[in-house]
């Protein structure tokens, strides 16, 4: 509950991915899993650990609109180019199932709306769109251009660095390929047709294979970033910060918004909490007991990097006139937080990943702009 989920940061070989079936790019455990990981916990890994398991869980041969609910398949399909490079519908799908599975987990938790099935309800309004007037579907598209020319720039920026697979890496794909292969053959299937029940009509054994091969390209990229990042004096003197949460939900996140009467009330409970407030201890004591009695939700002190936090609570944290001893009440989808700016920490470990990865994203960000990495439809 502290650390609130966000906006989905895209970057698809920093977070783990998690495949079109049980087949996850995962790390070095290589162990199989049908959800992703916050992108807020995870860290690049080794390409040369990446994996593709087989896929196992369909046990009779399937049609793409078989495997998928209509209002799914009808974002499938399209076809973009970027620079002059063609991607495929095959590969548009692929990102696209891996894309709709990695944010069903979040519905599956209650921070995004789910529909009966618990998958991520597409048709539900969508707060992160423009204007926050757009659908779950709309989201969801948008999020898989921005990964795929995620992808696209860190293979690029590889490339330019002279970067390529290492021969264990090539084997290791071609062993993956093979297992899918002869997987599907077991079933009486050719390998393209295993795959097509996943990605369509344009999927093939090949194509699948590129796909990984630049994954484990783009995750060699993100690899070196972190390991050679040159952090700045200013980026490890990280706020110290200590709230107490009174909860008014809102947005959907966890559970029902909250009741105008309940959002009075937290406001109230906030306002009077602030008023006591004249010292650090203040904010420990009144803190611990709100909680044991229920009145606040919840009472923490955190050091804060960039990233892990919702918007209003990072800026409030961030602000370069903070002091120490500054008190406020700051509202976030999670209710009113009492803030008490505790001081500057040196940035650990942890820390200081979740430094270089959002440096990382900065990076495509901008690349983005450019006309070499422009996503066109076909």
């Amino acid at each position: 509950m502290d650390k609130m989920p966000k906006k989905i940061l895209s970057l698809t070989l920093i977070a783990a991915i998690v495949a079109i079936f049980p087949a996850v790019l995962s790390g070095c455990d290589k162990k199989e899993t049908a959800v992703t990981t916050p992108i807020s916990s995870v860290t690049a890994t080794s390409s040369e650990t990446v994996g593709v398991t087989t896929p196992v869980f369909v046990t009779e041969p399937k049609t793409l609109e078989e495997m998928y609910a209509p209002e799914f398949v009808a974002l499938l399909n399209r076809t973009f180019s970027i620079g002059e490079k063609t991607i495929s519908a095959g590969e548009y799908n692929y990102n696209c199932v891996s894309a709709f599975q990695e944010l069903s987990t979040y519905a599956q938790y209650g921070y995004y709306p789910a529909d009966e099935s618990g998958m991520l309800d597409l048709s539900a309004t969508c707060d992160l769109t423009e204007n926050g007037s757009g659908t779950w579907g709309d989201y969801l598209v948008g999020y898989v251009e921005e990964n795929i020319r995620s992808n696209y720039i860190l293979c690029a920026l590889a490339e330019d660095v002279g970067m390529a697979l290492s021969e264990d890496s090539k084997a290791q794909i071609d062993e993956q390929m093979k297992t899918i292969d002869e997987t599907a053959k077991a079933m009486g299937m050719t390998g393209d047709g295993y795959l097509e029940q996943y990605c369509g009509d344009d999927m093939t054994i090949e194509r699948f294979k590129a796909i990984v091969e630049a994954m484990y390209l783009a995750d060699m990229y993100v690899s070196d970033y972190m390991a050679n990042y040159t952090y700045t004096a200013e980026e490890l003197a990280l706020p110290m910060v200590r709230h107490i949460l009174y909860a008014a939900p809102r947005n959907g996140l966890r559970e029902q918004d909250a009741t105008e009467e309940e959002i009075a009330k937290a406001l109230e409970d906030a306002e009077n909490t602030l008023l006591q407030i004249n010292a650090y201890d203040d904010m420990v004591l009144i803190g611990d007991k709100h909680t044991r009695d229920g009145t606040a939700l919840a009472s923490a002190e955190y050091t804060v990097s960039k990233g892990e936090m919702v918007k209003e609570f990072e800026q409030w944290c961030f602000d370069p006139a903070r002091a120490v001893g500054d008190k406020e009440i700051v509202r976030t989808d999670f209710g009113f937080h009492v803030m008490y700016f505790v001081g500057t920490a040196e940035a650990g470990e942890e820390q200081k990943k979740t430094i270089a990865q959002n440096a990382l994203f900065g990076m495509i960000e901008e690349w983005a702009k450019d006309d070499r990495f422009m996503l066109k439809e076909a």
